[in-house]
Parts: structure tokens; sequence; C-alpha cells
């Protein structure tokens, strides 16, 4: 029978496997989301943003239509320090969510665009789980 010192180690060591088996594939679904999401403006785009404990919610950025080449690149920083600050996840601090909030988002993954058929996001997420034999 393992020691007490013994199942503290291999319960700490399994919680650090897991959440860093947990945030590489929040990584990687993250990139395919980028990567598979239409592109017009970049919006929809620079609008996957991955956060840690609730989905990231910002009604100011989900009213835009039609969105300035600088509303773009704020939100792609924006979207790039989201990424950063995964950096250090536990599972203590909750689920990663990797949320979108372009009110047309849905429309464009049910095919509403001739760059990316409906299912983008499912076959995004898809990919990731089975590049990670998961699936």
């Amino acid at each position: 029978m393992a020691e007490p010192d013994q199942l503290s180690f291999i319960i700490a060591d399994l919680s650090r496997f897991t959440a860093h088996e947990t945030l590489s594939l929040a990584l990687d679904i993250q990139a395919n989301l980028q990567v598979d999401t239409p592109r017009d403006t970049g919006w929809a785009r620079s609008n996957w943003v991955p956060s840690v404990g609730a989905p990231f919610d910002d009604p100011e950025w989900e009213s835009v239509k039609d969105p300035t080449p600088a509303q773009v690149a704020s939100a792609q920083t924006r979207q790039q320090e989201a990424i950063s600050g995964l950096v250090g996840y536990t599972l203590a601090k909750g689920p990663i969510f990797t949320t979108n909030g372009v009110p047309y988002i849905i429309p464009l993954n049910e095919g509403h665009s001739p760059q990316a058929g409906a299912g983008f996001v499912q076959r995004s997420v898809g990919r990731a789980l089975r590049e990670r034999d998961l699936a």
C-alpha cells in the first residue's frame, strides 16, 4: 500500500499532467479556430479569446458590425494577451474556455461563407482531439 507522502506525490503529479494536457488541447483548439475561421476583415478570426474560469465576455466588441483596421488590430492584441495569460494554468483555476462574441459567428459556422463549410468550429475541435489521440 502506498504511503501518504507517495499518494500526495502521485496526486500532485497527476494534477500537473492533467493541467498540461488541458492547456495543450486548449491551445491546439485555439490555433485551429484562428486558422479555420473564414476571413473577410479578420474580425471573426481575431475574436476567438481564451479565458480561464468563465467565458470571455465583452459586450462593447460584440456590437461592432463593421470593424476598422484599428479595432481588428486591437482585437488581435487582446487575443494574443489572453493566450499569453494561459501560462501557468492549473486545474484549480477552473476550466479553459474559448469564446467568440462576434454576432455572426454562428451563421459563419452554419456555412454562410464560401471560405469554410458548415461546421468549421466542430472540425477545428475534432482535429485537435484526433491529433492528441483523444477522439
